[in-house]
């Protein structure tokens, strides 16, 4: 049965225009257990979804006529409702100058998810200009590649070193990947949507367990030796070097970097000029033109994650979420995805949940119960 039919309940969630800092198009907006109605959750309830979300849609409207491309990260149900759990990612233009409703449509049995290259299928959440989002919510000790990418670009990672299942925990958002500061690494192999990166915007939820180390690599691109571009995390900065012996190529910015506390690292690169926020655009911004372009990169530069080129600059923490598209992101919209992902509950407002939509063959024998 075609969707809206049969679906049993629907709640409307808003985002609050205050706090979209820019209007967005076709933005992946997160939702997560702290947004949505504890029904949907409640296992043994009237109402509940399908665990693992197969049943869950979404739609711009309350009619349901304009259904929007999904991804469920995770979605976990629960006897006690208190204990679900969610991250779903969802396609929808925002505006900055009024509240943009999303309707979730749930309780229905027998469903699946779309198909994930589908029209509203996982792959088409993520626009046309990322080219890789990993979760990192899959077990690194895993079936190589362990880390998959949900766009159509299959920019997958294959982990290094010496992890194990445990290194999967708790992320920002989830599930995040603790590396080990020894040797633990993603290395995500060259492909055709890396290798024609002109400009771009690089993400990730990052934290440190050792704030005592001065450079700690979140992610390289790398080409060879005096080929590549590495960003590293570090108690004093957010640096970016572009040699293998970091001479006189660091910016940094004031200290702020804490232990076990989790900041969204963003870069923007255009031409040669690299620049670095830390959580949303207005805080701890650097910027340099460090000579070295993607251009420059092209023709077979692979990217590694939390790998140091120089041995005793690996990571130690948590990442969580990296993406990197192929544009320069406007501004406003790195402002935009940390107010959704730091803080969902007041990103997005749940309204009541109501009944859904009509099942045609109930509302025929309704109708001729009425009649007769």
């Amino acid at each position: 049965m075609a969707f809206p039919a049969g679906w049993g309940r629907k709640c409307e969630l808003v985002v609050q225009y205050g706090k979209v800092d820019a209007n967005c198009t076709d933005f992946p907006v997160l939702i997560t257990e702290d947004t949505l109605p504890s029904e949907i959750f409640d296992a043994d309830g009237s109402y509940p979804a399908l665990s693992g979300g197969g049943d869950i849609r979404f739609s711009s409207d309350s009619a349901g006529s304009t259904q929007l491309p999904c991804e469920i990260e995770s979605f976990v149900t629960d006897n006690d409702p208190a204990n679900g759990k969610a991250a779903v990612w969802v396609k929808r233009t925002l505006s900055s100058s009024g509240d943009t409703s999303v309707w979730i449509w749930y309780n229905k049995s027998g469903e699946t998810q779309p198909a994930e290259d589908g029209t509203y299928g996982k792959e088409n959440v993520w626009d046309s200009n990322y080219k890789m989002v990993q979760h990192m919510n899959q077990d690194p000790s895993g079936s190589s590649p362990q880390m998959i990418d949900s766009t159509s670009n299959d920019n997958d990672g294959t982990s290094a070193g010496t992890m194990t299942s445990g290194d999967l925990v708790d992320g920002q958002i989830g599930k995040g990947i603790e590396f080990d500061v020894t040797d633990d690494e993603i290395n995500i192999s060259t492909s055709a949507s890396l290798d024609a990166l002109d400009e771009a915007t690089i993400s990730v939820w990052v934290k440190t367990d050792d704030n005592t180390k001065s450079n700690q690599a979140i992610v390289t691109f790398y080409k060879s030796d005096t080929d590549r571009v590495q960003l590293k995390f570090a108690l004093d900065s957010i640096r970016i070097y572009n040699d293998i012996d970091d001479i006189g190529s660091g910016v940094n910015s004031a200290s702020f970097v804490q232990n076990d506390t989790y900041y969204f690292v963003t870069f923007k690169v255009t031409g040669t000029t690299w620049t670095a926020y830390v959580n949303d655009e207005g805080s701890a911004k650097i910027s340099n033109d460090f000579g070295k372009s993607f251009a420059d990169l092209a023709n077979g530069f692979y990217a590694q994650i939390a790998n140091a080129v120089i041995s005793d600059q690996f990571f130690g923490g948590v990442m969580d979420e990296i993406k990197i598209s192929n544009t320069v992101r406007i501004a406003g919209w790195v402002t935009t995805e940390y107010n959704n992902q730091y803080a969902p509950s007041t990103f997005i407002i749940e309204g009541a949940p109501e009944p859904g939509g009509i099942n045609p063959f109930w509302y025929y024998q309704m109708i001729k119960r009425r009649n007769s």
